[in-house]
């Protein structure tokens, strides 16, 4: 399947969101804290896929854990993970959240 069907972006702009995103989650983890929480079943790859894949054709959460292979509350956890990172991307898109 392809990137740009299945989630909206081409390739090189999925690469650049999840290296964003990446870069992100790097700056929040500390050696002494450690990454702690649940084991990682998907890599952030697939999980933003999944993420992208919910937005672009607004599917059931149990249809896209049944496709990975995951349960629908491990979806849901990735979407609550993942959506404020992904809000007001690309830069200049004017996607932003609004300023109070």
């Amino acid at each position: 399947m392809s990137y740009k069907y299945s989630t909206g972006l081409p390739l090189t702009k999925f690469m650049e969101l999840q290296n964003r995103i990446q870069e992100i989650l790097d700056g929040r983890r500390t050696p002494s804290k450690g990454l702690g929480g649940r084991p990682i079943i998907l890599g952030l790859h697939q999980q933003l896929r999944i993420v992208l894949h919910l937005l672009r054709h607004n599917v059931r959460q149990a249809f896209i854990a049944d496709q990975y292979g995951i349960s629908q509350p491990s979806v849901s956890r990735i979407y609550r993970k993942l959506m404020p990172l992904i809000r007001g991307w690309p830069p200049g898109s004017g996607h932003r959240e609004q300023k109070r």
